[in-house]
């Protein structure tokens, strides 16, 4: 199990960790049992001991910084010029012949509308916290089901045991979690943290996906297809080694290839499911690294080639990338990640439509995002401003006195307030 050395703030009050709290000076010494709720008696405790580093697991870490954005780089370095894959498999081949030919229209797969609702709308809330507690259960909740993902993986790559059950029961939680609080599911999926890829990766994104879908107004279902899709789109990364490609140097000719199997390979794992993934599903998690213009993989597709979901998923895929730590590069701030994308709109690599509905769902400023103000204050995004992109409800509060006191405002209210820049996170 891997641990680090955190400051005592990290420790979030609420938050029940799998794992024992141990202290630097004496490892063998623990702090905190596992399973403890931590609250203000605790963290009390531990300073009046003259602590103020603690050893934490990484997953544990992991759920202490959920809802907490990891960006703090500036530059976006720019895409690698990808490859196609020449790669063949029984999946792939019938998903081919479907995009290529020319009585697509009967096909479930292009045959979506972006005018339906979901049965229940979400609560929108702007100008009000989170409910209490939401942020430790929904971490928790997160938790469980990347070890579901985890599970998930091995069993698919080894090719025994797996079901997709559990993913489409991860997908329709998600769509209740968007119901419940859009915005804190958002707020969730952006903030993701450097552990478990891609397990977690294909959570995150699951959830932002749904969380963009769901403001194009596509049903529950498509909703759910989308989200299975995210989940099971990265499962080929296994086969072709995941660490290969997380690195500083440029990608030589042959990784790029191996890169641009690993969709290949997903969809032959998920073939091998039948009708459990819906053809929906598969060509979400095999089209999810084209590009509009056709530069993206596994074969060049192009806009009116692509699925209106994989267009969505592509979306999400490259935020939630962008705005994730790698071993090789400081997680992107989102508002950088933000412009990268619209830039990449005008390249017509994105689809337009989607990339406005991200905006939709995370603001210009993506929830979570600290930024800077114009009177002075520095604030915490916490709401999206919906169609109006740059006035998010913010949690507010000058510099001196920290987050012990804040205000929450409506930019959409106070329009006098205004975002100036964003903050990088916290170190």
């Amino acid at each position: 199990m891997k641990c680090r050395r955190v400051e005592l703030s990290k420790l979030k009050i609420g938050a029940v960790l799998t794992s024992a709290i141990v202290d630097p000076a004496q490892p063998r010494l623990k702090l905190l049992a596992a399973g403890v709720r931590i609250d203000e008696h605790v963290i009390e405790r531990l300073v009046q001991r003259g602590i103020e580093t603690v050893i934490v697991s990484e997953r544990d870490l992991a759920r202490l910084s959920a809802f907490v954005p990891q960006g703090r780089r500036t530059k976006v370095p720019p895409p690698p010029a990808y490859v196609r894959s020449t790669l063949q498999n029984d999946g792939s081949k019938e998903v081919d012949q479907l995009l290529l030919s020319a009585d697509q229209s009967k096909a479930e797969t292009f045959d979506l509308k972006a005018d339906k609702a979901i049965a229940v709308q979400p609560d929108r809330r702007p100008g009000s916290p989170y409910a209490d507690g939401l942020q430790s259960q929904w971490a928790t909740e997160c938790d469980n089901r990347i070890d579901v993902m985890v599970d998930f993986t091995e069993d698919s790559v080894r090719g025994s045991g797996a079901s997709v059950s559990p993913l489409m029961d991860i997908s329709s939680e998600l769509v209740d979690r968007w119901v419940e609080d859009a915005d804190a599911l958002v707020a969730l999926a952006t903030s993701p943290y450097q552990s478990d890829y891609p397990s977690r990766h294909g959570v995150h994104l699951a959830s932002l996906a749904i969380a963009i879908g769901a403001e194009m107004g596509l049903d529950q279902k498509a909703l759910i297809d989308l989200g299975v899709g995210c989940l099971i789109h990265d499962v080929g990364m296994r086969s072709v080694g995941v660490g290969l490609f997380d690195t500083k140097d440029a990608l030589t000719d042959g990784q790029l290839r191996r890169l641009a199997d690993h969709p290949v390979k997903a969809i032959d794992i998920a073939t091998r499911f039948g009708e459990k993934v819906s053809m929906v599903s598969r060509l979400v998690l095999y089209q999810i690294h084209e590009r509009c213009d056709g530069s993206g993989y596994p074969r060049g597709y192009q806009a009116e080639q692509i699925h209106p979901l994989a267009k969505i998923a592509a979306v999400a895929d490259a935020f939630v990338g962008m705005v994730s730590t790698r071993k090789h590069r400081l997680a992107i701030q989102g508002y950088r990640a933000n412009v990268a994308l619209l830039q990449e709109v005008k390249q017509k690599r994105f689809d337009a439509n989607v990339v406005r509905c991200l905006l939709k769902a995370t603001s210009l400023h993506p929830i979570g995002s600290a930024v800077q103000l114009n009177n002075d204050h520095v604030g915490r995004v916490i709401r999206s401003g919906g169609d109006d992109f740059v006035r998010p409800t913010i949690a507010m509060w000058k510099p001196s006195h920290g987050e012990t006191d804040t205000s929450i405002v409506d930019l959409a209210q106070e329009r006098q307030i205004q975002i100036t820049q964003s903050l990088p996170a916290a170190a």
